[in-house]
């Protein structure tokens, strides 16, 4: 009985039976078994077609559902914003990770199933295969798809290196439950755990995408990142980083329809190909350091308080620069030790006209009389070429230094006698050096187009003697230096009777509506007698400022007249084509062998004829395309019925390649594991080569290219072994060991403490190969850091040495399938 159970015929043998395969029965028998090979492996090569047709889809779905946004209140600014539902690197190891290795995970599980619960190599070995293919033959190709001249680092590191680092426990997980604690069983613990650490890296790598490991901290959000296309959802907030992006590149003057219409040409989402084979995201990257030889503004933006001063609502608020003159330094002290003080003026450009500039001057009584100083005014003639000039002011000797009282010097147009700007002149009644502080405790700055330049002004009061110098620097509260401004440090100098100073802050341009960031001015380390208000915030050991930076009020205006105007369009859109339409027309377009002229982009060129490949091609895929286009679109539902349909046909063909795999390995000789580490692994790569290396030309970090491989091969593991584990270890022992589990492996010395029943994998061929592509990854892991170090990154660089690393990688994943393959041949029963 023992022997008639173990003795099963295989698939490829009269009686033998997959799943769903052999579809004609004994009928096949009959044909010569060189020819059945061939139509084994012409079908499989086919139904990998499927996959890639249905994977495209199956990623579509699960883009819209990821892509979806909500509102939500910002802790820090106190506003409600528009964020994503999905956190990136959360969906990237769930929903996208699924999406890139439905295949494998469901080829396990289904191989369980179908093999009345005992473990398979098919979809094991499938698992590693597939992870060696994408670890070693993806990056490699990833390499060199980098143009010349360019690199593509990583940018989440903590991210990377969490997942980099479970993408190589979990093999080792997997030597360790099949070689130490209990060799050749997975007990119920050891599946469960496997599968828990999929949660687990989940977690952590949240953790490590929010700062918790080090990096950007919890609330930061990414000022500069802007969404790659425009969308019905799209918030204010995103409209006004493209925007932003919009004027840079094409001039700060456009009107609202030249914005849109360039909006529309360079950003608008396009409907994906129908000919398409592979999940072509369409990305459109944006790299600051290629604006940097663009014309720099150095604007000054007038500083609005938050509060003041008493004491500053004396003095006049004039702009200190409404034309080609202005004062050094608005606000001077004249001291007891010495009546007279120097007040500069400069002429802050070569104004046109003639060679010669005039400007008019004179004092003017404030709560010092005219009796309290010495009255001037006269014209100070600039000869071309000529910025500077001093004026010479002083108080009557017989003046009584008792209280700080205030005069001042204007400046007026030698034609018109305009006012141009007014230096205040405060006599003092003692020889101190001062004290320092900023002007306001909090100021406000508008962002700009461009750069932008903001002037702090920091103010000596109750002595202006001798020379005082301190230190200034600014400092990150929630806006995140040359991110949000330019990060900056000096020393400021205040000479005898001068009274005021500023720090120059550049604002950085990153397109903001609502949006607010903080950034503190520091000073410290004063000298030269002086010292700091001790009342402000600091005390007496420096001082502090605070400059909130926030969208331009105009600029509001004009994003959200955008805005309406694009929700208008989206609106006159979606009712001029409904859910149905869009499905019907999907289905229709299966149907093309190209777009339309009517498709394609306006202003390019009609489409070209396909060739002989593309009538190929156009034929191969024609039957796949067809029968998924009748899967609902993503905008029913979210994407989630799109989702859920695209699922059960990834899982009908992945129990067909299951089959169609082992039917060519039976024919032909070849062991299930070594069909599964070859045919198998490559057939359900291949979508995820295309896409990666596309991610890798187009995105301007590696992120997506590397980080995604790593995380995908971790949860190869957890889910499409720890879930089918799982499974397996709990039915047999809650069934107990069968008639055919007794005969199979009642014998074996592994088994003789688990007669009553426990899930057997047999650790010998699988084991070698996990141990060999752990080796791989190791030395894949550590190359490329050694790019990152040399070259500046972990994709591209030298011609040469990314060829040279490219070549590589595949000669170790040529190692790990000669070794395996020779390992599992040499171990044939």
């Amino acid at each position: 009985m023992s022997e008639l159970l173990l003795k099963e015929p295989r698939i490829c043998e009269i009686g033998g039976m997959g799943i769903l395969l052999p579809i004609f029965g004994s009928a096949e028998h009959e044909l010569d078994q060189g020819f059945r090979g061939f139509l084994y492996l012409v079908g499989l090569l086919y139904l990998f077609c499927g996959i890639a047709v249905v994977s495209d889809t199956f990623m579509n779905g699960i883009e819209r559902i990821t892509s979806q946004k909500k509102r939500k209140l910002n802790p820090v600014t106190g506003r409600i914003v528009s964020v994503v539902v999905w956190n990136p690197t959360v969906a990237n190891l769930t929903l996208m990770a699924l999406g890139s290795s439905a295949p494998e995970i469901l080829l396990s599980i289904i191989e369980l199933l179908g093999n009345e619960m005992y473990s398979g190599e098919l979809g094991p070995s499938t698992i590693v295969g597939s992870a060696a293919f994408n670890l070693l033959c993806i990056i490699a190709v990833c390499i060199v798809a980098i143009p010349p001249g360019e690199v593509r680092k990583i940018k989440e590191v903590p991210v990377y290196a969490m997942t980099a680092f479970f993408s190589m426990f979990a093999y080792l997980w997997l030597l360790f439950i099949l070689l130490v604690t209990t060799p050749n069983i997975v007990d119920i613990w050891e599946g469960l755990l496997t599968f828990l650490f999929f949660p687990i890296l989940i977690i952590l790598a949240y953790a490590a995408d929010r700062g918790y490991f080090g990096g950007r901290h919890e609330e930061e959000e990414d000022a500069t990142a802007a969404p790659h296309v425009l969308s019905a959802d799209m918030s204010p907030e995103d409209l006004a980083k493209l925007e932003s992006r919009i004027r840079l590149a094409h001039g700060e003057h456009l009107s609202d329809e030249q914005v849109l219409k360039l909006l529309e040409d360079e950003y608008s989402e396009k409907t994906p190909s129908s000919s398409s084979v592979g999940n072509t995201r369409k990305v459109a990257p944006f790299d600051p350091e290629v604006e940097v030889d663009k014309q720099r503004e150095v604007g000054r933006d007038i500083v609005e308080a938050s509060h003041t001063l008493a004491a500053e609502e004396a003095a006049p608020q004039l702009p200190a620069r409404i034309s080609g003159f202005s004062f050094a330094y608005d606000r001077l002290g004249i001291c007891e030790s010495k009546r007279t003080t120097v007040v500069r003026v400069i002429r802050t450009a070569d104004v046109d006209g003639p060679d010669t500039s005039l400007v008019n001057y004179q004092t003017r009584a404030g709560t010092a009389k005219k009796d309290d100083f010495k009255h001037i005014e006269g014209i100070l003639t600039f000869n071309k070429g000529e910025f500077e000039k001093e004026v010479l002011v002083s108080v009557v000797n017989d003046v009584a230094f008792e209280s700080s009282e205030e005069f001042y010097l204007d400046l007026s147009d030698a034609k018109t006698g305009i006012r141009l700007a007014t230096a205040t002149i405060v006599i003092l009644d003692n020889s101190d050096a001062g004290t320092l502080r900023f002007q306001l405790a909090e100021a406000i700055a508008h962002e700009g187009v461009k750069e932008k330049t903001i002037d702090i002004f920091v103010v000596r009061e109750g002595g202006a003697a001798g020379r005082v110098t301190c230190e200034w620097t600014t400092q990150d509260h929630t806006a995140k230096a040359n991110i949000h401004y330019a990060d900056a440090s000096g020393v400021l100098e205040f000479e005898q009777g001068q009274m005021i100073a500023k720090c120059p802050l550049t604002v950085l341009p990153t397109g903001r509506f609502e949006r607010e960031h903080m950034v503190r001015v520091l000073l410290s380390n004063v000298a030269g007698g002086a010292k700091f208000d001790e009342s402000t915030d600091g005390g007496a050991e420096g001082c502090a400022s605070y400059v909130v930076i926030q969208p331009d009020p105009v600029m509001k205006e004009r994003v959200n007249r955008i805005h309406s105007v694009m929700q208008v369009n989206w609106k006159n859109a979606k009712s001029a084509e409904s859910n149905k339409t869009a499905w019907k027309n999907q289905i229709l377009d299966s149907f093309k062998i190209q777009e339309d002229d009517e498709d394609a982009e306006e202003g390019s060129a009609p489409p070209s004829r396909p060739g002989v490949m593309g009538y190929i091609t156009y034929v191969v895929f024609l039957f796949w395309k067809v029968l998924f286009a009748f899967i609902p679109p993503p905008c029913f539902c979210g994407g989630w019925l799109c989702f859920g349909f695209a699922l059960a046909g990834i899982g009908l063909i992945t129990a067909l390649v299951g089959d169609m795999a082992s039917l060519l390995g039976c024919v032909a000789g070849v062991p299930d594991a070594i069909t599964a580490i070859t045919l198998v692994a490559l057939g359900t790569s291949l979508p995820d080569t295309f896409a990666s290396k596309l991610s890798a030309t187009q995105d301007p970090y590696a992120d997506n290219s590397v980080g995604n491989v790593t995380g995908s091969n971790s949860v190869n593991v957890f889910l499409g072994l720890g879930l089918p584990w799982s499974m397996g270890a709990i039915y047999w022992a809650v069934m107990g060991a069968s008639d055919k589990w007794t005969a199979k492996y009642a014998g074996q010395d592994y088994a003789q403490d688990y007669l009553k029943g426990a899930f057997v994998v047999e650790a010998g061929d699988l084991a070698f190969s996990v141990g060999v592509f752990t080796v791989t990854a190791v030395v894949c892991i550590a190359m490329l850091a050694v790019r990152r170090k040399a070259f500046g990154g972990e994709l591209g660089g030298p011609r040469n040495w990314a060829w040279a690393s490219s070549g590589f990688l595949v000669f170790m994943w040529c190692i790990y399938i000669g070794a395996s393959s020779a390992y599992i041949v040499a171990n044939q029963k």
